[in-house]
């Protein structure tokens, strides 16, 4: 898509009592409270959505999913289990990309992350580097990170976990 037919997200000059709140949650590593405090923020039309919100929101869901996904494991002794927020963060953001929106370096890595954490490489025909989902990811990680703010450790090592399991 041309870039000249993209669109900003707003970006409000004041935070809302409900990011505030969420951001303070977040931080007490209270990710699920901070995920549901944001759910109707993030569930409106998607070019009213901030930034800000999306991030926290789908970050807080993730590592909600993470944290869930490590104790039914340790409960059931299972030896895998996923994290059961990936589709609906993911939907979210494939929603916003079908708007044609930027999404910033943050919301782009988180984008690459769930899409690395829902595809193992296991999974994945043979060779790994040609499958679809992996080119996102590296879009993503380079495209979307990397080129806008290059000094972001996470998308560095996000990177160097790519190339070094799928290609």
């Amino acid at each position: 898509m041309n870039e000249s037919h993209m669109i900003q997200m707003k970006s409000p000059s004041l935070e809302s009592p409900q990011l505030l709140l969420a951001k303070n949650l977040f931080i007490s590593e209270q990710y699920q409270r901070a995920s549901y405090i944001l759910r109707n923020q993030v569930s409106i039309q998607v070019s009213d959505i901030s930034q800000s919100e999306l991030f926290i929101w789908g970050y807080s869901s993730y590592l909600s999913g993470e944290k869930s996904s490590a104790q039914t494991k340790f409960e059931k002794s299972k030896t895998s289990s996923t994290n059961p927020n990936l589709e609906e963060i993911l939907s979210k953001y494939e929603e916003i990309e079908n708007g044609d929106i930027i999404l910033d370096p943050f919301n782009s890595w988180l984008y690459a992350t769930c899409l690395l954490t829902q595809t193992p490489c296991f999974s994945l025909p043979s060779p790994h580097s040609s499958h679809p989902i992996i080119h996102k990811a590296l879009s993503l990680l380079i495209d979307g990170c990397l080129s806008q703010f290059p000094i972001f450790w996470s998308a560095w090592e996000g990177l160097s976990t790519l190339l070094t399991e799928f290609f």
